[in-house]
């Protein structure tokens, strides 16, 4: 599918950028007041309009909020004034996450527009995809714990959806996730960590399965439940005595999977695949569970306890 065939807008993905872009900005001058923005970007632009009142022109407010997307002429101006920001606003990331139907044929060219140590870890020597990605590429992309590392897990999430490879959908599904915590720095300073996860949670990550299971990603609150995981990981590291390792290192033993599930692994939780027919008597008691983090499943587990019954 040609771009000139996509939709021209997504509202999720650019409320998520237009809220980067403002707060990124925002941080350069030194103030998220819309009004003090809009002065630095536009400080030619009278106070007041035609008629000598004051100008209550509310677009930087609405940049803000993701209620609006700023246009090509404010982005390159802008960006002179403060380098970078456009890269944040038209980062490849945003057009993986919006693209409808296959990549296939697009994934190469988004690929190649990341950073050298990205292509590095997604190119072979003849320039192609490495496809399969094996878990220790997922751990590298985790590791650079940025955009480009994201976008490049994104494209290897799709591009195993296509395949209907489900081994690898699960293995990158987790990997995104770990990724997204460990960012949560850069996230939440710029007020679209929850935004970005929840995109992540209903868009991609819901869709992965293994063993008849799919994992609670829509009930992890990204804001607190990445500061938990953080603090663990912090925790952790001052009960070493001897030589301890890089913080990363912790925050990423708090992610990893464990079979049984130990009480300090904080990926969430697994559920059985509705999707698949009626879950067993086990199944039907972890929906019971989770029933409060999550009312919408009421209906779906009265549903299994009548099939289980």
């Amino acid at each position: 599918m040609l771009d000139e065939k996509q939709p021209r807008k997504d509202e999720e993905v650019d409320r998520i950028r237009s809220i980067f872009w403002f707060y990124l900005i925002a941080a350069s001058i030194g103030s998220s007041k819309a009004t003090d923005v809009r002065k630095a970007l536009e400080p030619h632009k009278s106070s007041v309009n035609k008629h000598g009142q004051s100008d209550k022109n509310e677009k930087f407010a609405h940049y803000r909020s993701g209620e609006r997307m700023p246009n090509s002429t404010l982005v390159d101006l802008a960006n002179r004034k403060v380098p970078g920001s456009r890269a944040c606003i038209d980062h490849p990331l945003w057009r993986v996450l919006r693209f409808r139907g296959s990549i296939q044929l697009q994934a190469s060219s988004w690929i190649g527009r990341l950073s050298s140590r990205v292509q590095n870890l997604m190119f072979t020597n003849q320039r192609t995809l490495i496809e399969p990605a094996s878990q220790l590429q997922l751990e590298n992309l985790v590791r650079d714990k940025s955009l480009d590392s994201l976008a490049a897990l994104t494209v290897i999430y799709r591009l195993s959806q296509e395949r209907e490879d489900a081994d690898a959908m699960w293995t990158c599904a987790t990997a995104i996730f770990q990724l997204l915590v460990m960012m949560n720095g850069m996230l939440s300073t710029f007020h679209i960590g929850q935004l970005l996860y929840d995109l992540y949670a209903d868009r991609l990550l819901r869709s992965a399965s293994c063993g008849g299971n799919i994992r609670a990603w829509d009930v992890f609150q990204y804001d607190v439940g990445a500061e938990v995981i953080h603090l663990y990981a912090h925790l952790s590291q001052k009960k070493i005595n001897g030589r301890r390792r890089h913080p990363d290192y912790y925050v990423m033993q708090a992610m990893t999977e464990s079979h049984p599930r130990q009480v300090d692994e904080f990926l969430p939780i697994l559920l059985p695949n509705l999707g698949l027919g009626p879950p067993t008597s086990e199944g039907a008691e972890l929906l019971r569970k989770y029933l409060a983090l999550q009312p919408h499943l009421a209906s779906k587990v009265s549903q299994a306890d009548s099939a289980v019954d």
